[in-house]
C-alpha cells in the first residue's frame, strides 16, 4: 500500500513539474438563479472561489468553493459548495484564454432549524482576459445541479460570475 502511494504522487509530481508556472487562483462574484419544481428563485449576490493546479498539458485539477443564499417563500436558505473537479485550460494565447470545467461538489442547504448535504455537480466555461502577466479577468457562466429530498427534479441553477484571477 505505501509503495502504491508513492508511485501515484511520484507520478503526478512528475505530471506537474513543468506546468507550477500556470497554477491558478480565482475569485469572483457570482449571480445564482435558481429551478426548483417549476419556481424561479434568483439568490443574493455570493461568490465563488477556485484553485487551479495544472497536472498535464492544459488540464489541471480544480478546486472550488462558492456561496449564496435565496428566498423560497419566508424562509431564507443559503447555499455553500465544495469540490473537486477537471479544468481544461490551453496554454496557448497570450489575451484570451477560454476554459471550460466540470466540479463533483458537496452542496450544504442550511437555514435557520435545518441544513442538509447534498451531492452537486456543475459544469461551466468562460474566458480569462489577461492585463498583466500574471492577472486576468474572468468572465464565465456554470450550470449547478443538486439532487433535493424534497424536490421531484432537484435543483438547477445557472450561475453567471465575473472576478478575477492570479497566474503564478
Amino acid at each position: 500500500m505505501k509503495k502504491t502511494i508513492i508511485a501515484v504522487l511520484a507520478t503526478l509530481l512528475i505530471l506537474s513539474a513543468g506546468a507550477f508556472a500556470q497554477v491558478s487562483v480565482n475569485g469572483s462574484y457570482a449571480f445564482t438563479r435558481l429551478y426548483v419544481d417549476g419556481q424561479v428563485v434568483n439568490s443574493a449576490p455570493g461568490w465563488n472561489a477556485g484553485l487551479n493546479i495544472p497536472v498535464y498539458k492544459s488540464f489541471g485539477l480544480l478546486t472550488q468553493f462558492s456561496g449564496t443564499s435565496a428566498t423560497f417563500g419566508k424562509s431564507s436558505v443559503a447555499l455553500n459548495t465544495f469540490g473537486e473537479g477537471v479544468q481544461y485550460q490551453p496554454l496557448k494565447g497570450k489575451f484570451l484564454r477560454p476554459y471550460v470545467n466540470f466540479v463533483i461538489a458537496d452542496a450544504r442547504f442550511s437555514t435557520d432549524n435545518y441544513s442538509v448535504n447534498k451531492l452537486a455537480e456543475t459544469a461551466g466555461a468562460g474566458l480569462d482576459f489577461s492585463i498583466s502577466k500574471h492577472f486576468a479577468l474572468r468572465a464565465g457562466v456554470e450550470y449547478l445541479h443538486a439532487a433535493l429530498p424534497s424536490a421531484t427534479s432537484g435543483l438547477n441553477g445557472v450561475r453567471p460570475l465575473g472576478g478575477i484571477t492570479y497566474r503564478f
